[in-house]
């Protein structure tokens, strides 16, 4: 795993306990999408990894 995987994989935990912990309404939403974008990320990059190996 290199570095940007790792990244990656913290901010996707990161922003799932920050999203069970946010009540605001807007606040949680805005976390949302910058998880589903950090998930794109994340399946992008193993899909690079992929086709490198």
């Amino acid at each position: 795993m290199d570095m940007q995987d790792f990244i990656r994989r913290r901010n996707i935990k990161l922003l799932q306990e920050a999203i069970e912990k946010e009540r605001d309404q807007s606040k949680r939403l805005v976390l949302e999408r910058l998880l589903a974008d950090q998930q794109r990320l994340d399946i992008s990059g193993k899909r690079a990894q992929a086709a490198e190996d």
